[in-house]
């Protein structure tokens, strides 16, 4: 938030330096160590052919790279500016616009009070019923993830869940929950959607919307225990504020959105050029997570740059050699967890690993319809936890939560999340799903 002095409303969203700080040197330290791996590891590379212009790997044709050309030590730490001028150069862009825009607008829209009357109106409408809008927002947030997606969409609308969520007594995590970490569990438990459901299943040759039983039991449950998770932590704060793990970072949301000051409003003119000057002030104040972009795609950039991600794919899938068809399955969510941290979008990771999964769910009598299932789950399950994924870093900045702070919180979800994920895949797997 941005703040003049000690005595001056603070308005927008504003990122600490200390938490960007942090955050640079953690996905500096992972650009070296990809660095170091670019050194280490073999160079490889797949066969990969074209059709109806997607390209996708040839399982069999891995081979070494005869006399690769190792990067050098400097292009380590110019892959965040040359991932500019990549393929990924227009995603890069479009995060960062759309973050500093999303902070121009919050900063006027506060500064004018328009955040606070909506956010009163919403309390006067709801307080008594707090918990039914909990349930009705995060039901709404699920489905949209498993039938839309929604991905970098979510970020305008995360800020004004977090100040209905103080206004309500509750705390920026549980605002945060009802839409980000609703739509990635929705996404996770992929029904009717395009990507996670659709484009999957075409890539591993089964029709498409089919099998969708399974993948309902699967949304019903990871919806069950997002609600539960959710609700039992308003529980736990409301009766006492102090167990917020969020309590002292949200200080500056409950001055002004709790309580009387939340019907406090400025009854003023706010000319144009003001208006204008207050965006780009906003913009500014958001503008340090297009460098952590830039960081964390300059990582998955120096992997490809480095032919090092055939290599990691290719190791990963001679571990179902031995393994029965239940830990074959496990092995291959793993190993679609583990490529990640390199590809995060759907799209790319499908067409890229997915020809080498289907082959090796067969030979461990897995069927192609389980594979699919074991992708969509191995896809969107660490959004919500790696570091690497754009949208949570940008969310964990703009709360002023450190990640750390955001696993000790999130890790019991977690726990439970996997047990009820590794079930549906042990499922899928005994019914020749």
């Amino acid at each position: 938030m941005e703040k003049a002095n000690a005595n001056e409303r603070q308005y927008g969203v504003k990122i600490s330096p200390k938490m960007i700080i942090g955050m640079c040197i953690l996905f500096l330290v992972l650009l070296i160590g990809v660095g170091v791996l670019t050194k280490v590891l073999p160079q490889g590379a797949y066969e990969r052919t074209t059709v109806d212009g997607q390209e996708s790997i040839v399982n069999g044709t891995y081979q070494l790279i005869e006399n690769p050309e190792t990067l050098p030590v400097w292009k380590w730490f110019t892959a965040p500016v040359e991932v500019l001028f990549s393929d990924d150069g227009p995603l890069v862009a479009f995060v960062i616009f759309l973050s500093v825009f999303i902070g121009g607008i919050y900063y006027v829209l506060d500064k004018a009070d328009v955040l606070k009357r909506m956010i009163a109106w919403i309390y006067r409408k709801f307080d008594k019923r707090r918990y039914a809008i909990l349930l009705f927002m995060v039901s709404i947030f699920l489905v949209v993830g498993s039938t839309l997606g929604f991905g970098e969409g979510i970020i305008g609308i995360i800020p004004l869940m977090i100040l209905m969520s103080i206004s309500f007594g509750w705390d920026s995590l549980i605002g945060v929950a009802l839409c980000y970490l609703a739509v990635t569990r929705g996404y996770a438990a992929s029904t009717l959607n395009p990507y996670g459901t659709a484009l999957v299943q075409s890539i591993a040759g089964v029709p498409v919307y089919s099998g969708l039983w399974l993948r309902f039991i699967y949304f019903i449950i990871s919806s069950a225990i997002l609600i539960a998770f959710i609700y039992l932590y308003a529980r736990r704060i409301e009766r006492d504020p102090t167990k917020s793990f969020t309590y002292d970072t949200d200080k500056k949301w409950r001055e002004q959105y709790t309580g009387q000051a939340l019907f406090e409003y400025q009854k003023k003119k706010y000319p144009f050029k003001e208006l204008v000057k207050d965006f780009f002030k906003g913009a500014l104040n958001i503008l340090p997570t297009g460098l952590i972009a830039c960081l964390i795609l300059g990582i998955q950039y120096l992997i490809k740059e480095g032919n090092i991600l055939d290599t990691i794919i290719y190791g990963l899938s001679h571990l179902t050699a031995n393994a029965s068809p239940f830990g074959a399955a496990l092995i291959m969510c793993a190993f679609v967890l583990v490529v990640e941290v390199a590809l995060p979008g759907t799209m790319v990771k499908a067409l890229t690993i997915l020809p080498i999964l289907v082959p090796l769910g067969e030979f461990s009598d897995i069927s192609r319809q389980s594979t699919a299932l074991i992708f969509s789950i191995g896809d969107a399950f660490p959004n919500m936890l790696y570091p690497t994924d754009s949208l949570l870093i940008f969310t964990l900045a703009m709360l002023g939560c450190r990640y750390k702070a955001w696993i000790k919180w999130l890790w019991p979800y977690v726990l439970v999340s996997l047990a009820a994920s590794v079930g549906i895949i042990g499922l899928a797997v005994a019914v020749g799903y």
